[in-house]
């Protein structure tokens, strides 16, 4: 899975892409890939360490987004 964040103020904005081909090819012969794109966006509050359930992202076979906020690195600089 890849993905990015950008943090304006207290607003959050995950973006997503992944691969269900990965998962299915374990569990299934000649599994055709299934790529899907999905954009999580809201506002969250986090307590730091602490994780949220950000998006479920499918239905049918129980993928979600949990993300845990922990303190910034010091050379880290907020997006504007």
């Amino acid at each position: 899975m890849q993905f990015t964040t950008q943090r304006k103020s207290s607003d959050i904005l995950m973006q997503l892409d992944y691969t269900t081909a990965s998962l299915a090819d374990k569990c299934k012969v000649g599994a055709q890939p299934s790529v899907r794109n999905v954009t999580a966006q809201g506002t969250y509050s986090f307590k730091l360490g602490e994780p949220v359930l950000v998006a479920s992202l499918t239905a049918t076979d129980g993928f979600y987004l949990i993300a845990t906020v922990t303190e910034p690195a010091p050379w880290s600089e907020p997006n504007d």
